[in-house]
């Protein structure tokens, strides 16, 4: 079985790099010199930057969505489980804002094409569980008339930005006011979403 740590420190020395001066920034050497590997090493374990990408945005954005996921699974919709998942997912981003970044430039990376698949990945992922939520909980009669689009990135921007931007680079572990920003959220959704 091949050594996964190098695998892992690439992949971890790519995030802080992406996360700080986004992935079209950072050269391949600047990642092997951050992993302390050698650019033969990088090539051994990933073709390109791209590889690196995908594989980096499989990593954080499956332990991202897995937060959201329970919206998709709940048969009739209610605030509380869509607090709760956003709440989840904030805190989980609140320690990684490395990930946060990361999720918010993928989104954000527009007619990219070297992030096509990471940005549709996300895409399906986080937004569209969020968005048929709000469908559903808005033809339930579970939140007001909102449009779907618009409040699914109203919302999916306060989840991610906050962590994103909120922290200076590098920064690790929970914020003490990690929980303050999940009451917050919900706070806001409440306000926003309720009839």
């Amino acid at each position: 079985m091949p050594d996964t740590a190098p695998r892992e420190r690439i992949l971890d020395a790519a995030l802080r790099l992406f996360g700080r001066d986004g992935a079209s920034a950072a050269p391949l050497r600047q990642i092997g010199a951050e992993a302390g590997l050698h650019n033969s090493s990088l090539f051994h374990h990933f073709r390109g930057k791209g590889a690196i990408h995908d594989a980096l945005a499989e990593r954080v954005i499956d332990a991202a969505a897995a937060h959201v996921a329970t919206l998709a699974e709940e048969a009739s919709p209610r605030l509380e489980t869509l607090s709760r998942a956003l709440g989840d997912l904030a805190e989980h981003l609140a320690g990684r804002p490395d990930e946060a970044n990361f999720l918010a430039s993928t989104l954000l990376s527009g007619n990219d094409s070297a992030l096509a698949g990471a940005r549709a990945r996300a895409e399906t992922a986080l937004l569209e569980p969020l968005w048929k939520w709000i469908v559903r909980a808005r033809d339930a009669g579970e939140i007001r008339s909102v449009r779907p689009q618009a409040a699914t990135l109203q919302i999916m921007g306060l989840v991610l930005l906050e962590p994103a931007w909120g922290q200076p680079p590098g920064a690790t572990g929970m914020r003490p006011a990690a929980r303050a920003r999940r009451r917050e959220l919900d706070a806001w959704l409440r306000g926003s979403l309720t009839k």
